[in-house]
């Protein structure tokens, strides 16, 4: 009965996480898709503007789909029969494709009367559409591939109850090899992120971004990152989850770039030296 009831618990936890999620995403793209149109704007020119609007929208799609595909696997700690695949990772399946196929469907439906932006012929349209389809595939097979990992997780049992009683060992500073000979050891770290140094983070890499000299793709999922983080900080209680993999994505697209500058002797070692201990704390 506890099974069945941890089961339905973490579902209804789990849709409700995925709406507010669908919420802050949809609210964000928004904000990021105007400031786009307002940049056009001052610039007087519209060229390549639907493909910037691919890369938002898209980038967008992909954060919602990282985070919620974490979500499911934090919840699978106490629910391990998410991971069962048939049924639960099946219908997990079926929801993350259509959050992918939600990006196509958001460009179309900017797009379906075509007036406020009736300087795009119909081939434009249809060519925009076609890199949304291309990238959303790619992400489908991300997708699939997650799955795929989350199912073989399920099959090994890595998370059932009828292992043996694990032995937790938690340790507030870096791991290193303290429980090497354990057994069944789930060893927890702090990474002893404060608030006060995640919206230093947001607000810096936010301030210096174009530093980086990300290129566009890259630089769209860096701000897709930074704007999943400061959705958390604007609530009570930011989901730690949500942190810790925006934080991961944020320091694998910037790390390389990171190091570039400082070798280089880039104007604010300082600064950078910080943002990299941050990044890496996640």
């Amino acid at each position: 009965m506890n099974g069945e009831f941890n089961i339905h618990a973490a579902r209804r936890l789990e849709n409700i996480k995925l709406s507010t999620l669908l919420e802050a995403s949809a609210v964000q793209t928004q904000t990021d898709l105007n400031a786009l149109l307002r940049a056009a704007a001052a610039r007087g020119a519209t060229g390549g503007l639907l493909n910037q609007e691919v890369e938002v929208i898209v980038a967008a799609t992909e954060t919602l789909v990282d985070t919620v595909i974490a979500y499911r696997k934090e919840l699978a700690a106490s629910a391990p029969d998410l991971l069962l695949a048939h049924p639960y990772l099946k219908e997990f399946h079926t929801k993350l494709d259509q959050l992918a196929d939600g990006a196509v469907t958001t460009l179309q439906q900017r797009h379906a009367n075509n007036t406020r932006f009736g300087q795009f012929s119909a081939s434009t349209l249809q060519a925009a559409l076609g890199l949304a389809t291309r990238r959303v595939n790619v992400l489908k097979n991300r997708i699939n591939n997650e799955i795929q990992a989350m199912a073989l997780e399920g099959v090994l049992g890595m998370h059932s109850r009828n292992q043996p009683e694990q032995v937790t060992n938690v340790f507030h500073g870096p791991v290193g090899n303290v429980a090497q000979n354990s057994v069944h050891v789930r060893q927890s770290a702090n990474m002893g992120i404060q608030p006060h140094d995640l919206t230093r983070l947001v607000t810096e890499l936010t301030a210096h971004l174009d530093e980086l000299n990300l290129d566009a793709r890259q630089r769209q999922r860096a701000e897709a990152q930074i704007a999943a983080l400061r959705v958390e900080l604007a609530g009570n209680e930011p989901d730690p989850s949500i942190v810790r993999q925006a934080g991961r994505t944020l320091r694998n697209i910037t790390e390389g770039a990171v190091g570039s500058l400082l070798a280089a002797a880039a104007t604010q070692p300082v600064m950078w030296q910080w943002i990299r201990h941050m990044l890496q704390s996640f």
